[in-house]
């Protein structure tokens, strides 16, 4: 909701989505009609930011019963995950 949000104003989106969680294939879909970047991925893959002016962190792994079954994957994605974007976005406001 909030890339469409962006896109119906006219910005630059670029959206990064690993597209394990169901129901995000009609997502993507429906996002695909918009001229848009859709990078299939995880995003702890993300190297640099060298072209993004902004980011919006929404990725989480949002059910309990998956965080209770794999704690250590559930607090890599959340948290480090979460570090290591805010590192790269501390790095860009450096440069």
């Amino acid at each position: 909701n909030i890339a469409l949000k962006f896109l119906n104003n006219d910005w630059k989106v670029k959206i990064v989505d690993n597209c394990q969680r169901p129901g995000v294939e009609s997502n993507k879909k429906f996002v695909d009609t918009y001229n848009t970047e859709i990078l299939v991925q995880d995003f702890r893959n993300i190297r640099n930011l060298n072209d993004v002016d902004a980011v919006v962190h929404c990725a989480a792994n949002p059910g309990i019963p998956l965080s209770m079954k794999k704690p250590l994957w559930d607090f890599d994605l959340n948290a480090r995950g979460t570090v290591k974007l805010l590192n790269l976005c501390r790095k860009k406001a450096w440069h």
